[in-house]
Order: C-alpha cells, then structure tokens, then sequence
C-alpha cells in the first residue's frame, strides 16, 4: 500500500480528500481538516464537534452526519489537531443554542480543546467540553484514565439529544452522567500472551496476561468493568464490543457471546448491544465497554442516524 502513496507529508490531507469525495452524500471538508456533516446548514440546535488524532480511522471522520457529530476535527496521524483548527469548528457549529466540544483525555487534546474553548466564549459561542476518560487502569486515580472507544455512545446520546431539541444544558447534564458511569478494557493479544489496557493505539504496555479462552477473558474483563463501575445484579446496562478491524468475524462472533453470556449469569439486563470494528487499532486487540443506562439515555441510543461508520434507520 505504501507504493500507492506518493507524498506522504500530506497523507492526512489526501486520505480525507478522498474520503470526502467518497461519501460526498453526507460530508464535505473545509480548511483541509474540517470534516462536515452535510445537513449541518440547516441545524436550528445545538451542535457537538469531536475532534483527536487522525490514526488509522481518520479520527471521527467516519462519525460525522446526522445524529452524531456535526464537525469532526482531524490531528495529524497520532497528535491532535491545535487549538486554531478546533476554534475554525466552533464558529463553523455555531448556530446560537450552543456547541459541545467533545474530545478523548489525552493531554495535547485537552489543551487544544482548553484553548479554543476560551477563545470561542470571547467572541460569544457557547461552549460546553466533554473529556471522554472511559480507560479502566487498576490502582491509579481517575485523572489519568484515556479516552477509548466510549466516545462512539456518547456522540451518539449528544447527537440524538440535539435533534430532540435539548438545551445545551440538559445534553451536557446527560452525557456527562453517562461518562461517569462508563468504562473500557482494551484486549491487545498475540500467539504468547495478552494486554489488558494498552491504549487505544498501543501507547501503553498494558498488563500482561497468560493467553487463555474466550470464555475465561470474558469473565475477567467483565469482573473488571462490574468492579470499575460497581453494578449491581438487576441493572441495565449499555455493552459495547469493538472488534477493532483485526480479529475474524468466527473470533469476534465467540467472545462477544462469551462478554454477554458473562453478563447474563450476574444477573444484569442488557437493554443495548453495539458491535463490530468500531474503531480501528493497529495491533490484533478488542475494546469492551460497560455503561449504566437511563430510560432517556436508552431512547436516544436507539434513535435514526446517519453517518458512514453507524447507521440506525
């Protein structure tokens, strides 16, 4: 693949380019790294932007379109965008109900998201941030837990939120109750052995594990999240399996049986299931995420949207 690429100092740019001219239906680019949910012209509502390294998914490109994100703010391949290009989305989502920045917790993110925030308030915008910080890490405070691949839910409740006329208050009181009752466990394996908590993209050496089944991680993974969050037995509860895009459909099809099956014998009531390679990560790896439900948090999970990697007719 790397001969099909000529000029590399521009492959983010190019890459979303292309992706844009592929799904012109629904996005268009602005100011090279500014991806764009079509309809966002007409909005009379409030607005999220989400932005992060672009990686091997394009950030939250694919995410972009009714129901979900509004304007996706693209880094470089693995650093955030700076603080200029969140502020152009800002005043670009502005539609005078107000704008949720969203963004994972990782420390350039967050000071591009601080910056632009402020500048933003200055010239009028309602700003309200939401730090994704979903990453279960065993015996460490919570300042330091990552962004994972929880983002997906809680774009997914703001955007169906807005839609439903919410204020900028009451989505911001909403998805933020939801982040704080949500958790993820990264699975990252090969033929030797197994990391539990590596990252998103491997950046963390994780804890090593012995490689064992299918069924005996799930019950571990699970026992963490329940722990982490301390459900208790009769709670419903949202599940989210990301494939990740480097496991076989038989391999992903078995643990997420095994995940739910987990689930079940402690008695929880699994109102929402979303799988499949959500997010993209370089090394052979699954994402599990756990998250306590709300009637309305549940109603806006399963509303319509449209957008190239999630789709609810």
């Amino acid at each position: 693949m790397k001969n099909l690429i000529k000029h590399s100092r521009n492959i983010v740019q190019d890459a979303l380019q292309g992706f844009v001219k592929l799904h012109a239906d629904l996005l268009f680019l602005e100011k090279e790294n500014l991806v764009i949910n079509k309809q966002l012209a007409n909005a009379e509502r409030v607005t999220l932007v989400a932005f992060g390294a672009c990686g091997n998914e394009l950030g939250f490109s694919r995410y972009v379109g009714e129901g979900l994100v509004d304007v996706a703010v693209v880094g470089d391949l693995l650093s955030a965008p700076g603080p200029q290009s969140c502020l152009d989305a800002l005043k670009m989502a502005d539609k005078g109900y107000g704008v949720v920045l969203l963004n994972l917790n990782q420390l350039g993110d967050n000071l591009s998201a601080e910056i632009a925030a402020k500048e933003a308030e200055k010239l009028g915008i309602k700003v309200s941030r939401l730090i994704v910080c979903d990453e279960v890490v065993l015996g460490e405070g919570p300042d330091v837990r990552r962004g994972l691949g929880g983002c997906l839910p809680v774009c997914k409740i703001i955007g169906a939120a807005s839609l439903n006329g919410k204020s900028l208050e009451g989505i911001t009181i909403l998805a933020q109750s939801f982040l704080d009752n949500m958790a993820t466990v990264t699975i990252a394996f090969n033929d030797k052995e197994m990391k539990l908590n590596s990252g998103i993209r491997g950046e963390n050496d994780g804890e090593i594990i012995a490689s064992t089944t299918s069924d005996a991680l799930a019950i571990e993974v699970t026992s963490m999240l329940i722990q982490d969050l301390q459900l208790q037995a009769g709670e419903v509860v949202y599940t989210m399996i990301n494939t990740s895009g480097n496991i076989n459909h038989i391999e992903a099809a078995i643990f997420g049986r095994d995940v739910l099956n987990a689930l079940e014998q402690n008695d929880f009531v699994l109102a929402s299931i979303v799988s499949g390679a959500l997010f993209e990560m370089p090394e052979t790896s699954v994402q599990v995420t756990l998250a306590r439900m709300e009637q309305e948090v549940k109603s806006y999970l399963a509303a319509p949207c449209n957008s190239v990697a999630y789709k609810i007719k």
